[in-house]
């Protein structure tokens, strides 16, 4: 038996034959610009005198517009089953109705809140001070902020500024530095970074939830921050929410951070709780429901289609430090890396990104290049969301420390998801489920299952659905589409850095790894000059590969070989003055080398200068 409470704790009359179809979605399978979960479909309802009361009179034509959606709460069998909102018009003879259920309810806020104006209260009114922004550092599982130290070398001059960080550090005093005054012009950038949790926090809070969930009690996800170019001039802690770009409504920001997170947000609105995971916290979680012995048929199983990705993160068009300086002439902006994960047919660009790196000595902080702002007002762009990780002091030479944050790049854990997409089964079972365990299971449920031929596996729902109907029931027939938990995955990963696009010249990039050299020399060898004389003296282009790399040149440099557009027609040696290579690759073609003279050469590489060496090719060689 199906009832419907508004909150003058009025029951709407029902059909006897109401039958409310509900659909539950597991929102980390859907596109990244959808969250919503729960979703029911339009029903019937007589227009009885007591329901023209409980839609307070929304059958006459004088009604307040605010009557067409109220709160309600649904009561199954006399069980508390969902609360939230129920929209209706009235078509002259019935009220057709669709019930908004937990995130349903609130997503017209989630739309048009925007989280610089939520009201956090978290502000500190009193100045800080150098000692106190290093206990913060000390001591990050305490705070929601830190003061870690950012490079920054695109500072305003006029400003007084006197060195290139945000947050500066002083080695010798083992201290922040903190100049900044309200009266005086010489200052350095200094400000908090708030915790991408206390963002989420803070924004569920305002909706009237309390989170809860494997992802925010994960440590790791306690050492993310977002990045602010807002550095306050007073030296003051202001609300965590006016260091956000401006015009990020809740919904941006959800969109944000399911996208580079694989987040999913799992809406109670009974109880007042939002359930916050990822990909992986699902996967990895203990918790999950046998439903074993409610199954009364797997009636599809089949394997998902191969989809392979291509994911970057779009750099910062407001840093230089993305810019390309390969094609300088051109308004490029490049990411840093790539991560390639299967064939890498679909590209996926997140919106959010990270900073760059800035290594010194045996330290390193994130590093940008691009103006930050002591106040906010008319005139100051819209940042993107760019996120960096900090977990603590780092140990440095001479028994010394540094408080170290790093860019957060891409790694093989955003990748987990995706491969189980790819490398698990597919099942669509139909279960007769008692109410108490329905009430349990919503999109983002992991379930046990046992089929008849004592097979066992756990699942993650992708949707369950079904039917509430007006009668007294014992069992609910549901439909469960879900995907098998995988042990291995078979999809490989590969994350490699993104070289600037060359227009012209060769790119070369040696997997030397068991060589024990340092560094491997390399020439090209142009046999006629160049202004293409034939009694000239032969141009040789050097140039030193510095760093092995691997066989994708991860963590490996390329060295560039400008082009000599004037000659044509040359014939060219490439020649290895280090070292013993195997052979060479180009464009999917191997060549070997021959020993002449004490190095290493090949023909096979590059040919002449009509054959395309200004082409920017990259070769691969093997030794």
């Amino acid at each position: 038996m199906i009832q419907i409470l508004n909150l003058s704790g009025l029951v709407a009359d029902l059909y006897p034959e109401t039958s409310i179809t509900i659909e539950r979605n597991n929102p980390l399978f859907n596109d990244d610009d959808k969250f919503f979960e729960d979703i029911t479909y339009e029903f019937a309802l007589p227009a009885t005198e007591n329901n023209k009361e409980f839609f307070s009179s929304g059958h006459l034509i004088e009604a307040e517009n605010s009557v067409y959606e109220l709160e309600v709460q649904t009561i199954a069998n006399g069980t508390p089953f969902f609360a939230g909102n129920i929209a209706y018009t009235f078509n002259g003879g019935d009220f057709t109705a669709t019930l908004k259920v937990n995130f349903g309810a609130v997503a017209t806020k989630v739309k048009s809140a925007r989280m610089h104006d939520i009201f956090t209260g978290d502000a500190l009114p009193d100045y800080y001070t150098a000692a106190y922004m290093k206990t913060v550092c000390q001591n990050p599982a305490q705070y929601p902020f830190s003061f870690f130290p950012v490079y920054n070398e695109s500072w305003d001059v006029s400003k007084g500024t006197t060195h290139f960080l945000v947050n500066p550090w002083d080695h010798a005093s083992q201290s922040f530095s903190l100049i900044a005054s309200m009266r005086r012009g010489d200052t350095t950038a200094s400000g908090p970074f708030w915790k991408l949790k206390h963002y989420i926090e803070k924004a569920m809070q305002y909706l009237g939830f309390v989170c809860e969930g494997s992802w925010m009690n994960d440590p790791e996800s306690d050492k993310i921050y977002v990045y602010s170019r807002y550095t306050p001039f007073t030296l003051s802690i202001y609300d965590s929410t006016v260091f956000l770009p401006a015009k990020t409504t809740i919904a941006d920001f959800m969109k944000i951070i399911k996208e580079r997170f694989n987040i999913s947000f799992s809406f109670n609105l009974f109880g007042g709780v939002v359930r916050v995971q990822s990909g992986s916290s699902l996967l990895a979680s203990t918790k999950s429901i046998d439903i074993s012995d409610f199954i009364t048929d797997i009636n599809e199983i089949s394997i998902p289609e191969k989809n392979g990705y291509t994911i970057t993160l779009e750099a910062d068009k407001q840093d230089l430090l993305f810019k390309d300086t390969v094609n300088t002439s051109d308004d490029e902006y490049v990411p840093t890396q790539r991560m390639v994960i299967g064939g890498g047919e679909i590209n996926i660009e997140m919106k959010a990104s990270t900073l760059k790196n800035k290594v010194i000595a045996d330290y390193s902080m994130p590093a940008t290049k691009q103006v930050t702002y002591t106040y906010l007002s008319d005139g100051v762009p819209e940042w993107p969301w760019r996120f960096i990780k900090y977990g603590g002091m780092k140990s440095v030479a001479g028994g010394k420390v540094f408080p170290q944050a790093e860019p957060m790049e891409l790694t093989l854990a955003d990748a987990e998801w995706y491969r189980f997409r790819n490398d698990s089964k597919y099942l669509k079972i139909v279960a007769m489920l008692p109410l108490y365990l329905l009430m349990e299971i919503d999109g983002s449920t992991k379930i046990n299952v046992t089929s008849r031929e004592n097979a066992y596996v756990q699942c993650i729902i992708e949707k369950i659905t079904y039917n509430m109907e007006n009668r007294d029931v014992e069992y609910i027939e549901a439909t469960i589409d879900c995907h098998t938990v995988v042990a291995n995955y078979k999809t490989p990963v590969l994350i490699s850095p993104i070289d600037p696009v060359l227009e012209s010249g060769i790119r070369v990039i040696a997997d030397y790894n068991a060589t024990g050299a340092a560094s491997i020399d390399l020439e090209i060898y142009y046999a006629q000059s160049q202004d293409g004389s034939t009694g000239g003296i032969p141009r040789t282009d050097k140039a030193t590969v510095l760093k092995s790399a691997d066989q994708y040149g991860v963590g490996g440099s390329a060295v560039y070989f400008p082009p000599v557009a004037t000659v044509r027609d040359s014939l060219v040696e490439f020649r290895v003055k280090t070292s013993v290579p195997k052979h060479a690759i180009i464009g999917g073609k191997k060549v070997f080398f021959t020993l002449k003279d004490g190095y290493y050469y090949t023909t096979g590489i590059v040919g002449s200068r009509g054959a395309g060496i200004s082409d920017g090719r990259a070769i691969f060689i093997v030794f």
